[in-house]
């Protein structure tokens, strides 16, 4: 932290250093009996807002603009001053470590066990790395299965699988909340001590309930196989991509794998929270990073280096998150079964574990529909057609390409379209950035550890509890409780009952926030609705429901943010503000290739449900009678009180019906097909909810997650957050939670065609071949992905380096052998103390820049500099560009002194030099740290390919 310029200011003011000297001094002290008593030390109130001193100085002729400038500028960083109005200063945060956390830090993180730090990179543990995490793992779920089971009881597993996520969210948030609050450094001791409370606090409530909870088990042990089945094979699966293609760098399809691990590195080595930022030496990290936290506490727990445990992390995060949507369709299943009164039976398991099972399936493992427009192509282009062929000329090709392709000849792709293409399904115009259409498989296939992934299980989280609320006890037996309970009475009962489920909701939606800001609207507004069906279902008075609905979801707000009160405090984010989108909408089909899969099955559920077909048939009567015997008023009003439906507010109903289906229509006809179908959907849906009865829990939560998922898709269409590139990231964060909502939906609407025969043969015509299609693309991007390897020599492996060790990257003016990096940044990871900053070169991003910091966690000047702007955006300054130029300068200044002088602005006591600076920064500047006479910069490492210096500011020292 750099000494306040104000008070350098009057320090050298008064001291009569910068050309000024005082003429005249005004005081006003109290006076005693005619005794003047200075007061000017005691309380701003007395001596300064009610008798300032006023000290008047004037300029002489010592004045030295040069002199002046050089007392005013130690310690500051010009470039650094933030200019902002005062509206702007409002709330200002400098994203910058203070100088006891900065020292903390700094002296914090060492790497090697062999200096008393974190890793034992030749241990047993990175030698059996997947042993270790699947043995933390399995650890966690048991530890955290009776806080599970206390809240969670009434779920068909009692919280089984649920357990796995908990206990590393409640882990890692006590490390978390320990460490920012500066209590116990976030270290493997740190991390232990956590998982020691939660193991107490477990046993405690084990012993407490230990024969329901052991009985609980002998009872549904199946199910409980079911799911460990389900969820470890879902890690198998994606543990095996990972293992053919562990690289976490490519250059051209490396991603953001890169700044994933800078940050993970980060996190780790961090004594306390907010974490310092590795690629903005002296700031902390301004991002969602509370995933790196989770994905930290099992690195912490195992010690499994994060070049492994990454590619250990990703098949964790998506079996948690498959997992967790079997979870809940199973519940909301058995919910709707125990509504219509059936008691325990084989058929309703089965029925539970096949729409969990379908969930799981349709969350992580489906693709969208884009793959047969894929590769439809790829045949036509195979049997000699064209992209501007007639139809008949296609279909003469494509047959052909089959034909070719039965031979063994190749479809003439980049091997990537077979993985990439699916995720940009939107057309748009060269002026617009593409909106990403991403997946959960893509997600995980493509391995970015990116905040939306570790977030997945975290939203899932919340929507069982928020189920569990909303359903209560007919997940597990009949209702029992009163629909006629007043405020006060029963209400202390069920809280005092809920008030498990609520904290881990609590828990759950608040850290959504700091893991991915995404994500938390969309899971709070359904816990709210869970909260609030549940709360109508309990009793009959509406406003007591609304009351008591309304009192737990503040509890909920407010203990979300109270939670993650340390993480709020210090985050700034400049991308705040949803403004109206006026590019370009997503054409139907393009919709249809992303949601059709799943909009088919949303329609199923809708139509097949008897109550809404009842009704709309009742509101269709009442219009057809109406439009019959328009003339004849006597006659139209017997017959209406004679309608099943001739309520007023069914006859309303029709009415908004006929009038929704023109408004559709009318909005198909301007041109907006996809807001038109919402529009039905949407319309049919809310009917649905409006005419169940408040003890239909389940499937309440389904409607209303369904009107969620449906009206963010439209959302996106007139909706942007302002500071997005185009609509990319809101289409791209939005159609993820869309998927995993509908993906639990449909994956009950599934199995309940599969059980209704007479129908089935009529929607399996249509779901069977669409989801056929959907496997289209885990079965041709997976191997495509697992071909796309930098270091195929490597062969089988989870060390995310290991390419290095033979990758040659080529750039214009030159090859780099990666080998030579990879040497030297495993001498710093096995040899440097604590956490020091690093200079090394700064490069455009996705290239091989940062890679030093990346690979090792150290902090660097600067790193990727968009991905620095975006973060520090609410700076409004040009920090970053300036970090930019200073790393240049540094490497081509030929002055010592003035080279010096910029690494002591930025702390550095490392200079790397590599391939990378001897291609971007060629010339004699390169040469002066060997040639230093003063010997400040001593080299520690030296191959081939790089050189170390040490930084020694103690020699020959010029101050500053």
């Amino acid at each position: 932290m750099r000494y306040p310029m104000t008070m350098l200011y009057y320090e050298h003011l008064f001291a009569g250093d910068l050309g000024f000297e005082k003429v005249a001094e005004f005081t006003s002290y109290p006076r005693i009996a005619g005794i003047e008593i200075p007061d000017q030390w005691v309380e701003e109130a007395f001596s300064v807002y009610d008798h300032p001193r006023v000290q008047i100085f004037r300029k002489d002729a010592s004045w030295d603009i040069a002199n002046a400038r050089a007392l005013l500028s130690a310690g500051v960083d010009w470039d650094d001053i933030n200019r902002l109005s005062p509206l702007q200063a409002k709330g200002f945060k400098s994203m910058m470590l203070d100088d006891e956390l900065l020292a903390a830090q700094r002296a914090g993180g060492t790497w090697s066990t062999e200096l008393g730090g974190l890793f034992d990179e030749s241990g047993l543990s990175n030698r059996h790395p997947i042993v270790f995490w699947v043995a933390a793992l399995v650890l966690l779920g048991i530890v955290a299965f009776p806080i599970s089971w206390l809240a969670l009881s009434s779920l068909p597993d009692g919280g089984w699988l649920v357990s796995r996520t908990l206990g590393l969210l409640v882990t890692a948030w006590l490390a978390w909340m320990f460490a920012s609050l500066r209590w116990v450094t976030f270290t493997r001791g740190g991390v232990a001590f956590s998982l020691v409370l939660v193991v107490a606090v477990s046993a405690v409530v084990f012993w407490r309930h230990r024969h329901s909870l052991l009985a609980f088990l002998r009872s549904r042990w199946r199910l409980l196989l079911v799911e460990e089945i389900v969820f470890w094979g879902l890690f198998a699966f994606l543990l095996i991509v990972r293992l053919w293609n562990p690289e976490l760098w490519h250059p051209a399809r490396g991603g953001e794998k890169p700044m994933d691990l800078a940050y993970l590195n980060a996190v780790v080595r961090s004594e306390y929270f907010p974490p310092y930022d590795p690629w903005f030496a002296g700031g902390y990290l301004n991002y969602y990073y509370f995933g790196f936290v989770l994905t930290g506490t099992l690195i912490l727990l195992t010690g499994v280096v994060p070049t492994i445990a990454y590619n250990l992390a990703v098949p964790t995060f998506f079996a948690l998150t498959g997992g967790l949507a079997f979870v809940a369709a199973s519940a909301l299943m058995t919910g709707l079964r125990r509504n219509r009164g059936e008691k325990d039976s084989p058929q309703l398991s089965r029925q539970a574990v096949q729409s969990g099972v379908f969930a799981a399936v349709f969350a992580v493992l489906l693709g969208n529909l884009s793959e047969i427009r894929l590769l439809f192509r790829g045949l036509v282009r195979l049997g000699g057609g064209t992209e501007e062929a007639s139809l008949a000329q296609a279909s003469t090709a494509w047959w052909k390409g089959l034909g070719a392709l039965a031979r063994g000849e190749s479809i003439p792709f980049p091997n990537d379209w077979w993985f990439w293409n699916a995720s940009r399904a939107i057309p748009h115009p060269q002026t617009e950035p593409p909106p990403i259409t991403e997946f959960p498989f893509f997600t995980h296939l493509f391995a970015d550890l990116h905040a939306h992934l570790m977030a997945m299980p975290l939203g899932l989280l919340s929507l069982v509890v928020a189920i569990r609320l909303a359903c209560g006890s007919a997940l597990s037996g009949p209702l029992h409780e009163s629909r006629s309970a007043p405020l006060a009475g029963p209400l202390r009962s069920h809280l005092r009952a809920d008030l498990p489920a609520l904290a881990i909701l609590s828990l759950a939606v608040g850290a959504l926030w700091p893991t991915n800001t995404w994500d938390f609207p969309t899971y709070l507004c359904l816990a709210g609705a869970g909260i609030t069906i549940g709360e109508l279902r309990r009793r009959a008075s509406v406003k007591v429901s609304i009351i008591a609905a309304a009192g737990r979801f503040a509890v909920v707000v407010v203990a979300g943010r109270v939670l993650f009160y340390p993480f709020l405090a210090s985050f700034a984010s400049a991308y705040t503000r949803p403004t109206l989108w006026k590019g370009s909408r997503t054409p139907f089909d393009a919709f249809l290739t992303v949601h059709g899969f799943f909009l088919v099955l949303v329609l199923a559920f809708l139509v097949g449900n008897e109550g809404l077909r009842k009704e709309l048939r009742g509101q269709l009567r009442i219009l057809r009678l109406r439009v019959r015997y328009r003339t004849r008023r006597v006659r139209l009003r017997r017959l209406l009180v004679a309608c099943p439906g001739h309520r007023l507010a069914t006859r309303i109903q029709a009415w908004c019906w006929l009038g929704l289906l023109l408004f559709a229509l009318a909005v198909w006809i301007a041109g907006f097909p996809v807001v038109s179908l919402l529009l039905v959907l949407l319309a049919l849906t809310a009917t649905l909810l409006l005419n169940t009865e408040p003890s239909q829990g389940a499937l309440r939560t389904l409607c209303c997650m369904v009107l969620i998922a449906l009206g963010l898709t439209g959302v996106v269409e007139f909706v942007v957050l302002q500071g997005d590139v185009g609509r990319m990231n809101t289409v791209f964060k939005f159609y993820l939670q869309v998927w995993l909502l509908l993906s639990v939906v449909t994956g009950l609407s599934a199995s309940i065609l599969i059980e209704r025969r007479p129908v089935a043969k009529t929607w399996l015509a249509v779901t069977g071949p669409l989801f056929l299609v959907a496997l289209l693309y885990p079965a041709l991007a997976a191997p495509a992905r697992i071909r796309d390897r930098y270091g195929a020599d490597e062969g089988l492996g989870l060390d995310g380096q290991a390419f290095m060790r033979t990758a040659v990257r080529h750039e214009s003016n030159g090859k780099i052998e990666l080998r030579w990096d990879d040497e030297a940044i495993r001498w710093l990871r096995r040899s440097v103390e604590g956490s020091p900053v690093i200079l090394e070169a700064s490069v455009p991003p996705y290239r091989w820049g940062s890679r030093v910091s990346i690979y090792t966690g150290l902090p660097t000047v600067v790193g990727w500099d968009w991905h620095q702007r975006q973060q520090r955006a609410v700076l409004r300054n040009d920090t970053v560009r300036h970090r930019v130029d200073d790393v240049q300068q540094a490497y081509t200044e030929m002055d010592l002194e003035n080279t010096l002088e910029l690494l002591r602005r930025y702390s550095v006591s490392y200079v790397y030099l590599g391939g990378v600076e001897n291609l971007y920064y060629p010339g004699p500047g390169l040469e002066k740290f060997e040639k230093d006479p003063l010997g400040r910069f001593e080299l520690v490492f030296e191959n081939p390919g790089v050189k170390i210096f040490k930084v020694d500011y103690s020699v020959g020292s010029t101050g500053g």
